[in-house]
């Protein structure tokens, strides 16, 4: 069974080859900014005299892939609307949203208006923004 993150991977390199899709990982978490160091805990660096610093980047519980799709046409008139924002959260097999993943998904992103979607697969993903299989 694959893990979250090939998954993810595939996802996006399949979201980006479509033409009317914009698609972008939307990083979430606290890193650790070392220039030229890589893979090293803060503390070690810090106590070799390497400047070192934590970074925290994207909101909590947000999606792991921001997209926009545009050519949408209105389902009842066919006439052209704008462009449609989906987050999506990409699950392996056997993975659940978390609670403040829950709390985005509707106060934040679906309170707005956006499109949130759970997808376990590249196939889900493109069921979502409107590809057929």
């Amino acid at each position: 069974m694959k893990r979250e993150s090939p998954i993810l991977a595939d996802v996006l390199k399949g979201l980006k080859r479509l033409p009317h899709v914009y698609a972008w990982r939307n990083q979430v978490g606290l890193f650790i900014a070392v220039s030229g160091r890589q893979g090293l805990a803060l503390e070690v660096l810090r106590s070799n005299g390497i400047a070192a610093r934590l970074v925290d980047v994207g909101v909590e519980g947000s999606a792991d892939l921001l997209v926009i799709v545009g050519d949408q046409a209105c389902p009842a008139c066919g006439t052209a609307v704008h462009p449609m924002p989906v987050a999506v959260e990409v699950k392996s097999h056997d993975g659940a949203q978390q609670p403040v993943q829950k709390t985005w998904q509707t106060q934040t992103w679906e309170r707005r208006g956006g499109r949130y979607v759970v997808v376990r697969s590249v196939v889900e993903a493109l069921c979502a923004v409107g590809v057929e299989k």
